[in-house]
C-alpha cells in the first residue's frame, strides 16, 4: 500500500489530492481510494493576466497555502507527489523566482509544465474514468488562462492543442 499526492496550481485554483494505492486489494475499486482533496481558490490569473506578475500578497497566500499541502501529505504519509503549475505561472514574470522561494521554504518542486503536457494529462485522466474507447470525440477543458483541446479517436489520444 502507499500514499501518493498531487498539486495542481492552476490560474484560479490550487488543488492537492491525495490518493492511496493498494495493488493487493481484492477488489478492483478497492486498490485506489481518495483519501483527500482540496481546493484553495488562489486566483493567480487575477494577477498575472492584468499585472504580468504575482503579487507579492499572493506570493505570500501561496507559500501558506504551499506549507498547508506539506503538512497534509506528511499526516497522510505520502511516499510521493508530483507537483505542477500551469499557465499562470508559465505567463507570469517572476513566476520562476515565485517557485525557487517556495521550494526553499516548503521543499515542494512545483514544475511548470506545457500546455502540450497538461492536455496529456489531462486525457490520461479522462481515458481512467470513461468507459467505452470506442469513436471519436473531443475534450475540451476551458481553464482560467488556457483551454486544451484533446482529439481522442477510439481511446487513444490522435491531438492535443493548447490556447492562452
Amino acid at each position: 500500500m502507499m500514499n501518493l499526492a498531487s498539486i495542481d496550481i492552476g490560474s484560479n485554483g490550487a488543488r492537492l489530492l491525495i490518493k492511496r494505492f493498494d495493488p493487493e486489494a481484492i477488489r478492483e475499486e478497492d486498490r485506489i481510494k481518495k483519501l483527500m482533496f482540496i481546493r484553495i481558490p488562489l486566483r493567480l490569473g487575477k494577477d498575472v493576466f492584468t499585472l504580468g506578475k504575482v503579487s507579492k500578497e499572493r506570493e505570500k497566500m501561496m507559500l501558506h497555502m504551499m506549507k498547508g499541502f506539506k503538512q497534509f501529505m506528511k499526516l497522510n504519509d505520502v511516499e510521493a507527489f508530483r507537483a505542477c503549475a500551469t499557465s499562470a505561472m508559465r505567463d507570469a514574470e517572476n513566476g520562476k523566482k515565485v517557485l525557487k522561494k517556495i521550494e526553499k521554504q516548503t521543499g515542494i518542486k512545483l514544475e511548470i509544465i506545457k500546455g502540450q503536457e497538461e492536455a496529456q494529462l489531462l486525457y490520461n485522466n479522462l481515458v481512467e474514468k470513461t468507459d467505452s474507447n470506442e469513436g471519436s470525440f473531443a475534450y475540451i477543458d476551458v481553464g482560467g488562462g488556457s483551454t486544451e483541446v484533446s482529439i481522442i479517436h477510439d481511446g487513444v489520444l490522435a491531438e492535443s492543442y493548447s490556447y492562452n
